[in-house]
């Protein structure tokens, strides 16, 4: 049984590539060429560059970003909610 794909509607894929490229940290990227991202996934997410984007920002954004859009909280909020911390066992 196949997995349904949750995909992403392609305006929003527009503004992640924005989004993407704020957090550049080089001009030229031998990887990515120079776009921040290396491919775009089977739903239609893109994967950024590890070697020139500040991934843990291009995601906290994204994480506002679906956190903000109803529509966008419904298929991914699930996903993207923090990990609450799990207490060491007592002594």
């Amino acid at each position: 049984m196949k997995k349904e794909i949750k995909r992403l509607p392609d305006d929003h894929l527009a503004e992640a590539k924005k989004m993407v490229m704020r957090y550049r940290k080089k001009k030229s990227c031998n990887k990515c060429y120079d776009r921040g991202f290396v491919g775009i996934t089977e739903d239609n997410m893109i994967i950024p560059c590890g070697h020139c984007i500040d991934n843990e920002g291009v995601f906290k954004e994204w994480k506002e970003y679906v956190n903000a859009r109803a529509d966008l909280k419904e298929l991914y909020g699930d996903s993207l909610e923090d990990e609450k911390p799990t207490q060491a066992p007592q002594k």
